[in-house]
Order: C-alpha cells, then sequence, then structure tokens
C-alpha cells in the first residue's frame, strides 16, 4: 500500500498562479487542479514559478531571477518533503532541478501537465515530451496514442489529461436555462484568431443567418485578452459557441483541446466541437459535432431556428462534465495514476499510459 490511500498527501504545485495579475485567471487548469487537490483532503502548497522568478528577479522581468526562483523552490521541497510534485508549464526548469527534487525528497512522486496542442505548439510540447520523460509521468490534454507516441522521450511517460474539467465552484452560471433571446448573442467565441481561426470566423460571419448575432471576442477582436469576472460574465452572454480548432481542414487529434471547452460546457453554454476530435464519446449528446466551417454554419444556424433543442443539447454537455469531469475527479484520477493504484472508479476517458 502506497502513501495514497494511508493518509492525505503533501502536494507542492510548481504552477503558474499569475499573482502579477491578480491571479485573474483564476480558471486555469492550474488553479483547477489546485482546488481539486484540496477538494479531496490534502495539504497543498502553491509555488508560482513564474511569479517567484520574477520577484527575485535584479532587473524587470524574469529571465535574471529563474536560478534564485529554482533555489527557493528546492529549499520549499526541502521543508515540506511532499509525496507529489505537480508542475505546469515549467519550460525554464532543467533536468538538474528533477533530480534535486528527488534527492530533498525520497519517494517523492512527480507529475507534469500540459494543455497545449501538439500539432501547433511544438516546442512546448517537446519541452512537456522531455520534463514528462524526467518525471513519473506527464498528462496532456489529447488521447491520441499515435501523437503521443510520436514525441513520448520514454515509454509509459504520458497519460490522458481530461480538458473537459471543470470547477463547480468557478463555472457556475446555467446558460441553458434562458432563451436565446434573453442573452446578448445568438453565437460567441472568445479566443485567439491565430493561423487558420480568423479564416473560420470570418467564414462563419459571412455564412450565418441573417438575425444571428454572432459575437467575436477577446484576443480574435481587440487584441486584449478578457480575464477575471468579466471573462465569465462575457462567456455566459452567449447561446452557443464552437470550441474552434486551430485549423479545421486538419483533423483534430483524439480529445483534444484547450481549456476553453471546460469552460464553455461548465457554464451550460452549447458547445460545438470538431468531429475528428471524438468529444462525443465523452459527452454524448452534449458534444455538437461539426465536420468543417460549412457544417458549423449549418449546424449553428439550426440550433438557432430550434431554440429548444440547443438548450437541451447545452444541458447534456454540462451535466456530463460536472459529472464525469470535476476538477475533484480529475485530480484524484491523476493521483492514482501516478502512484501506480488501482483506480478507485471506472473512468471514463482514456486512462493509464499512453505513450
Amino acid at each position: 500500500m502506497t502513501v495514497l490511500r494511508q493518509r492525505p498527501l503533501r502536494i507542492l504545485m510548481f504552477a503558474n498562479f499569475d499573482r502579477r495579475r491578480r491571479q485573474t485567471f483564476f480558471y486555469n487548469v492550474d488553479q483547477k487542479l489546485y482546488r481539486g487537490f484540496i477538494r479531496l483532503g490534502h495539504l497543498v502548497l502553491g509555488f508560482s514559478d513564474r511569479d517567484t522568478a520574477r520577484e527575485l528577479s535584479p532587473l524587470p522581468g524574469k529571465r535574471w531571477g529563474v536560478g534564485r526562483m529554482h533555489a527557493r523552490f528546492l529549499e520549499t521541497v526541502e521543508h515540506f518533503r511532499p509525496d507529489l510534485v505537480v508542475m505546469g508549464h515549467a519550460d525554464k526548469t532543467g533536468p538538474e532541478i528533477f533530480a534535486a527534487i528527488r534527492e530533498r525528497a525520497p519517494g517523492v512522486r512527480i507529475a507534469r501537465f500540459c494543455v497545449d496542442d501538439p500539432q501547433v505548439n511544438t516546442g512546448p510540447v517537446a519541452s512537456f515530451a522531455e520534463q514528462a520523460a524526467l518525471a513519473d509521468v506527464g498528462f496532456i490534454t489529447t488521447g491520441d496514442a499515435a501523437a503521443l507516441k510520436a514525441i513520448s522521450r520514454r515509454e509509459g511517460s504520458i497519460g490522458y489529461l481530461p480538458a473537459t474539467m471543470v470547477d463547480s465552484a468557478c463555472e457556475t452560471a446555467r446558460v441553458f436555462d434562458e432563451p436565446a433571446d434573453r442573452l446578448a448573442w445568438d453565437g460567441l467565441f472568445l479566443g485567439t484568431g491565430r493561423l487558420g481561426r480568423a479564416a473560420q470566423l470570418d467564414y462563419l460571419k459571412g455564412q450565418l443567418p441573417d438575425g444571428f448575432r454572432f459575437e467575436v471576442g477577446g484576443r480574435a477582436a481587440t487584441g486584449v485578452q478578457l480575464r477575471s469576472l468579466e471573462f465569465y460574465e462575457t462567456l455566459a452572454k452567449g447561446a452557443m459557441s464552437p470550441a474552434l480548432p486551430i485549423d479545421d481542414r486538419v483533423p483534430s487529434l483524439k480529445l483534444y483541446s484547450s481549456d476553453r471547452i471546460g469552460q464553455l460546457l461548465g457554464i451550460g453554454v452549447a458547445t460545438l466541437t470538431h468531429r475528428p476530435a471524438g468529444f462525443e464519446d465523452l459527452l454524448e449528446e452534449g458534444a455538437i459535432a461539426f465536420d468543417g466551417r460549412e457544417d458549423l454554419a449549418e449546424t449553428m444556424a439550426r440550433l438557432w431556428r430550434d431554440d429548444a433543442e440547443r438548450r437541451r443539447r447545452a444541458e447534456i454537455g454540462w451535466r456530463l462534465a460536472h459529472e464525469c469531469t470535476p476538477n475533484w475527479r480529475v485530480a484524484r484520477y491523476l493521483a492514482e495514476t501516478v502512484f501506480d493504484q488501482d483506480y478507485s472508479e471506472p473512468y471514463e476517458w482514456p486512462t493509464g499510459l499512453i505513450a
């Protein structure tokens, strides 16, 4: 029997808690996992790597503070002696830090997580794969075995992290409760317009029927990213939203999405997903699948004309996201995987080590 089954864990999260911006990203994966572990009854410390590097740098920025940040982190490891270290996008952390963690906390398990797309964010994903090989397990928001085997640096080092993770204390709205005519927009997209997304958005604007109120916000429209409560308040004004791939001409990887899909599902927005990703396997009718931009425009128009169907599908997605992938359940799965334990219950997503 491992420590996981004997007592609450001491968990040290090395992640982006964004103190510099007053934690306006309180809904990111880092924060959701942090709160999920706490809900399970574990003792959790949060070490904000980027903030600490910036604070300890003798010059503006974080570049010159990275070494001091790592020294401060290792001091924390030494006094706290964590059972589990969970690392976010630790792109400045080399193999010597992983070795130093294990030296200071014998028996510690290390997990690394990533929400980047292997088809697009090749640099960050390569860094993730290298660090996953140094950790016990790395978790990433795609379940595509072929793509993960192509990047894996050590067999048995990578597992799936559900992008649909929600936090019931964070995602509190129920947009499906409202008829569309009481909402500001019939459709909404918040995100970036990078690469192929701009063309998809332009197509939708031109093809959606007259009278369809479609809003594009955030960096795709203004270059300014919405944060904090303003982000959720804006998201809750749209009856439906497409979780657009970067390029809809390229098949999405199995179960890949950024964490935006969880934010949409979690507040009951009807969520349209790229069919190749296969989210209907997890969310059933709660994932409204589309094949490409033409099919997407037609599907959005059909739901606009049948608001009862839009509300029904949105409620299914909301219910299944909150039942299947609440943050505490995802956190428990992560810990059980890292400690190589039998799962406490069947999980609906690909489990175990994929690559």
